[in-house]
């Protein structure tokens, strides 16, 4: 039984995806708190789940509803004593983002406002490269949870490994993404002053 687990997990390892866009901490795509223009595409679907320490814990899942239209449903556990919510969430990108344009997607997290009915628009551009990986940068204007300007960055470091900084209109927050074999991929970091980590899956049907 251990031989096994263990023949899965350094096949999970070395078989790795790239660290590609995936669910965020709330359940779009994104970084860890914040979107970004990514979005799902034709017959594409996740669900994520995301534990922050003191905070939250968050379950999510989307589809595509059509090319760049993402849709899904959010759970949210408080751990201060707060009763859980379902809600949901969507995002459109207007403008696929390019090797020199800039992408552009407008979004609702908490379509339902049961918890804090954000909607947002943000763009992302890739701004230069380092060490032969592209650095991109998101920025976002939004309402509820982001109450005005938020930004980020992400690197890759590797073909799997995504680092990840941002600022989320209240917090610097910073993580890496991990991606694993056949569409798995693994978030940590600090989110609010707390560590978060949590996992995505992520395919096509």
């Amino acid at each position: 039984m251990k031989r096994g687990v263990l023949s899965l997990l350094v096949c999970m390892v070395v078989a790795t995806v790239p660290a590609s866009a995936a669910p965020s901490f709330l359940g779009m795509t994104g970084l860890l708190n914040t979107p970004t223009a990514d979005a799902l595409d034709t017959r594409e679907w996740n669900v994520a789940f995301h534990h922050i320490s003191d905070n939250a814990n968050i379950a999510a899942g989307n589809v595509a509803l059509a090319a760049g239209l993402e849709a899904g449903v959010v759970w949210f556990d408080p751990n201060r004593g707060s009763d859980e919510r379902f809600t949901a969430q969507a995002k459109y990108r207007l403008i696929p983002e390019t090797p020199t344009g800039v992408g552009l997607a407008v979004g609702w997290w908490d379509v339902a406002d049961e918890i804090d009915s954000s909607p947002y628009g943000v763009i992302s551009k890739r701004l230069t490269n380092v060490g032969g990986f592209p650095l991109r940068g998101h920025l976002g204007l939004g309402g509820g949870i982001y109450d005005g300007i938020f930004a980020g960055v992400d690197l890759p470091l590797a073909e799997n490994v995504l680092l990840m900084v941002e600022y989320d209109s209240e917090d610097v927050n910073a993580g890496i993404r991990l991606g694993l074999a056949r569409g798995f991929r693994i978030d940590a970091g600090f989110v609010s002053e707390e560590f978060g980590i949590g996992g995505s899956y992520n395919t096509r049907f």
